[in-house]
């Protein structure tokens, strides 16, 4: 399977983040599927900056074809400018399966602070 990089609008650190991804295909996403997303810098780094997941709700299936990845403020709180990468894996299978892409997403400081 080929790896596919695409890129998205930006984390503004400390606020949420939503991304919506559709893909073509027929039931691309199930119902009962599930799914997990993990955010590092790099791809060869240890450190993970955060986790998104259909079972606490930051991954929300949309259809057959979508499903949002939603970043909780909190999450980004104090990240630094910079790239990071997120991919995702389908998780109800026996095997997990990973979904055949990643996104680059730029993590910008926001002027206006929360709070």
């Amino acid at each position: 399977m080929t790896q596919k990089t695409v890129r998205a609008r930006a984390i503004h650190a400390g606020y949420e983040w939503r991304l919506r991804l559709t893909v073509s295909g027929v039931g691309a996403f199930p119902a009962g599927a599930t799914f997990r997303a993990q955010v590092r810098r790099d791809a060869s780094q240890r450190e993970l900056l955060a986790t998104m997941a259909t079972a606490s709700g930051t991954i929300e299936r949309q259809g057959e074809q979508s499903f949002d990845l939603i970043l909780p403020g909190v999450a980004s709180k104090g990240w630094p400018e910079h790239r990071v990468l997120i991919d995702v894996v389908r998780t109800d299978l026996p095997t997990h399966q990973h979904l055949g892409f990643r996104i680059s997403v730029p993590v910008v400081a926001p002027i206006t602070q929360d709070g």
